[in-house]
């Protein structure tokens, strides 16, 4: 995570990150596994995600909780 977080500018941005990342990294796994039956290609599905939103983090950020896990497995695949 020490990876994505060097990656964004402010604090408050860090803080947004690292709680999205530890609220839906396990669920991003489970839809990534589910789709590919490989745990390394599911894991390095998650990391690309991840890397996406940090390009449009102030997008993302701005997106409610509620709405976040329909959006999820679009970012996965």
């Amino acid at each position: 995570m020490i990876v994505y977080l060097q990656m964004l500018e402010t604090a408050e941005d860090r803080a947004a990150f690292e709680q999205l990342y530890l609220t839906y990294r396990s669920l991003m796994y489970r839809i990534a596994y589910g789709i590919l039956r490989n745990q390394q290609d599911a894991e390095d599905a998650v990391h690309q995600a991840f890397l996406s939103m940090i390009g449009g983090f102030k997008k993302i950020k701005a997106i409610p909780h509620r709405k976040m896990r329909q959006i999820l497995p679009k970012m996965v695949y």
